[in-house]
């Protein structure tokens, strides 16, 4: 099978960007033929392996808002297919409908979801001043809570960037064409769903995660027990309220950070504010490969996410290493931590509890012992590398068979797409602009 993996990026720059290289990785090993278009090139390149022999295409204006279906960027597009003549297409958080619309003309087209972000203004579906998460559908109503303003996002000189609602309904709309989409959580199936997708549609397929020797279950450095937060310190990743909640534990605790981030200053202030220099470390960001060395210290790994995750690599792969997690139970993360069995889930905001939780498994070593040889049983039995590229070869085998029945219509949509706009021309004049194709190895 060939096949033609379209995304914003190519090279080492976050989880969905090693996801992309490991696709390679995984379709290569079982005798299939990769392909990459991409709009840029991350400036880490991937240097061993399959992902770094791929051929790699970059058309701009893959990741740029856009409907009409003219112009250079069109004729670009026209040029890689005809080069590829690709099986099956991997696509994953395309945002140029114009594009998109021309691929699934093409046929064997599968979408990845790594993020809510079609249906979100802000991308993180979590409203701005209380981050608490927003469970309502994309609409007018994004529009009066302020949603149509955001950080810029490094293209613009200007300090706001608008978010266009018409522009992402429009692509929600392209979207409702596809006959699959993989998505990582039952909390992003129910996204999906509650914009109106057909279930049968959206596929669950779980993450996956490297199996390495069980770390040491002591969990404390000279006598005090230690735990870990592991990712990006930003405001929706809560590491402040696990700060506030380690002034709430009744026990001596010691906190270690692995990340950086926009909010690492901050939360550095917070800590001393509130007395802890002494009890919490932050070691910046850990390369991938030192990550056991810390794992192998710490009693437990908190995961105080207060965005809905859509599936939380970083509290997974704790438990593949034999570690309790204590999470706030946000999105896609209850997929992986079972309550009371492989860790904790606790309400997503309440620092008291998290707290509570904390004390718990600080003075009692031998359920969080337990809990951590649970996690990674769960972790062989469902959460394998294995597991999750033969789900992932079976869905595009499926869209090659369904390709070659024929079963696209000429403008663009599925034959049973979805709502009675689903597949219908209504975008607007492209931009003509940015629309080359550079071959070459990223």
């Amino acid at each position: 099978m060939n096949v033609l993996l379209a995304c914003p990026l190519w090279g080492y720059f976050g989880g969905r960007e090693q996801y992309l290289a490991d696709t390679v990785e995984e379709l290569s090993l079982r005798g299939h033929e990769c392909t990459v278009i991409c709009s840029e090139h991350t400036g880490r390149p991937i240097r061993s392996g399959a992902a770094a022999r791929v051929k790699v295409y970059r058309l701009a204006a893959l990741n740029r808002f856009a409907s009409g279906g003219k112009g250079d960027s069109s004729n670009a597009l026209e040029s890689v297919l005809e080069r590829v003549r690709p099986d099956a297409m991997f696509v994953h958080d395309i945002k140029n409908g114009a594009l998109l619309r021309r691929m699934m003309r093409s046929g064997g087209v599968v979408s990845m979801a790594h993020f809510p972000w079609l249906f979100c203004l802000r991308d993180n579906r979590t409203e701005y001043l209380s981050r608490r998460a927003c469970t309502r559908r994309l609409g007018i109503g994004c529009l009066a809570r302020g949603c149509f303003l955001g950080k810029p996002d490094g293209t613009s000189r200007w300090p706001l960037r608008y978010n266009s609602l018409p522009a992402l309904r429009d692509l929600g709309t392209v979207y409702a064409g596809i006959g699959t989409h993989v998505v990582a959580s039952r909390y992003m199936r129910d996204v999906f769903l509650a914009h109106g997708f057909r279930e049968d549609r959206v596929r669950v397929v779980g993450l996956y995660t490297g199996l390495p020797p069980l770390s040491p279950q002591s969990g404390a450095h000279d006598g005090v027990p230690v735990f870990l937060y592991l990712g990006r310190v930003d405001r929706y990743k809560g590491l402040d309220f696990l700060i506030r909640a380690l002034v709430r534990c009744t026990v001596p605790l010691r906190l270690e950070v692995l990340g950086e981030g926009p909010l690492l200053g901050k939360c550095s202030a917070l800590a001393r504010s509130f007395g802890l220099g002494d009890r919490v470390v932050f070691h910046g960001w850990v390369p991938r490969d030192r990550t056991g060395e810390h794992l192998a210290s710490a009693r437990a790994v908190v995961v105080p996410s207060v965005c809905p995750e859509a599936f939380g690599m970083a509290g997974l792969e704790s438990q593949a290493a034999g570690k309790p997690v204590i999470a706030f139970d946000s999105g896609g993360i209850s997929d992986w931590l079972v309550d009371e069995e492989t860790g904790y889930l606790v309400r997503a905001g309440d620092v008291d509890a998290l707290a509570r939780r904390m004390d718990m498994l600080a003075v009692h070593p031998e359920p969080a012992r337990r809990m951590g040889l649970a996690g990674r049983a769960r972790a062989e039995k469902y959460f394998t590398r294995e597991r999750h590229f033969g789900s992932i070869e079976n869905i595009l085998s499926e869209a090659e068979a369904a390709r070659g029945r024929g079963e696209h219509d000429h403008r663009g949509g599925l034959i049973r797409a979805d709502g009675p706009d689903a597949g219908t021309e209504r975008y607007g004049s492209p931009s003509g602009k940015d629309a080359a194709v550079h071959p070459g190895a990223a």
